[in-house]
């Protein structure tokens, strides 16, 4: 079930649609780390420019 869902966020932010409802989904069923390795995977680190 989790391993569904963490495909399905990884195409919805690689294919620039809205991830809003695909995260509520996968946040039923993955841990936060989860989620967050899997827009890492994806997108990379996010770093501010200070």
């Amino acid at each position: 079930m989790a391993r569904v869902a963490l495909t399905d966020l990884k195409r919805a932010a690689t294919s620039g649609e809205n991830v809003f409802a695909v995260l509520m989904d996968a946040a039923r069923v993955c841990s936060l780390q989860q989620i967050t390795e899997a827009f890492f995977e994806v997108g990379g680190a996010y770093r501010r420019n200070v």
